[in-house]
């Protein structure tokens, strides 16, 4: 299967094509792909996430993201979203430090950084307690997005979180997506239309109406 933009169904032009309408703009709407999404709040407090498989191509977006600016000037607070991402491996530790690189620069000219974790083993804990007890990356560490918001200052930090919650609620793939990509991982070599219809219970001309709501096709996903 491809990795990049295309992870999770998520159309490459039409990536592309959000993410430079988010960066020109960025309180017009949020950014959310299948990988990563950001928000801009009015107060130039910035939330960034990863929602899901997280892979270069992915980490190169989240820097760009974290990069946007408000009437000419980057944020004064980031909120990294993390509840997400459990992965521990070494290699997704490495992608998510492309990020910290970053902000540890930015702290050094104000910039605020605070975590949101979901208190579970993976990536996320281990970039978020590692990085506050050894080096300059981030402030603070919540397990609430609203305590999280309210330390940057945030005004209506519950009405912030609720709706910031509903943008990256579009991301998390449907369980039917789940079940498509054990059974490709299962007989990739072999998969049809058909046959990979046949052994998620459904029929063809279903899955490829559910992989055109994901804004992909079965041969994009192979």
């Amino acid at each position: 299967m491809t990795s990049g933009p295309t992870t999770h169904g998520a159309a490459p032009s039409a990536s592309v094509r959000d993410l430079e309408a988010y960066l020109n703009d960025p309180l017009a709407a949020p950014y959310v792909d299948a990988e990563v999404a950001a928000m801009m709040l009015p107060d130039a407090v910035q939330l960034l996430a990863v929602t899901g498989g997280f892979d270069a191509a992915a980490s190169e977006r989240l820097v760009r993201l974290a990069m946007a600016q408000v009437r000419g000037a980057p944020a004064r607070c980031t909120v990294l979203d993390l509840r997400m991402h459990a992965d521990g491996s070494v290699a997704q530790y490495e992608l998510l430090f492309s990020l910290v690189t970053v902000q540890r620069s930015r702290r050094s000219r104000g910039h605020r950084t605070v975590l949101v974790l979901a208190g579970l083993p993976g990536a996320a804990a281990t970039l978020g307690y590692a990085a506050i007890g050894s080096d300059d990356f981030a402030e603070q560490s919540f397990s609430s997005g609203v305590d999280a918001l309210r330390a940057c200052g945030t005004p209506a930090a519950d009405e912030a979180w609720a709706r910031w919650d509903a943008s990256i609620g579009a991301a998390r793939p449907p369980p039917w997506w789940s079940r498509l990509l054990s059974v490709l991982e299962e007989d990739l070599r072999h998969a049809t239309l058909d046959s990979v219809a046949t052994r998620m219970g459904t029929s063809s001309r279903a899955l490829q109406r559910s992989l055109h709501g994901r804004r992909t096709t079965f041969r994009e996903v192979l």
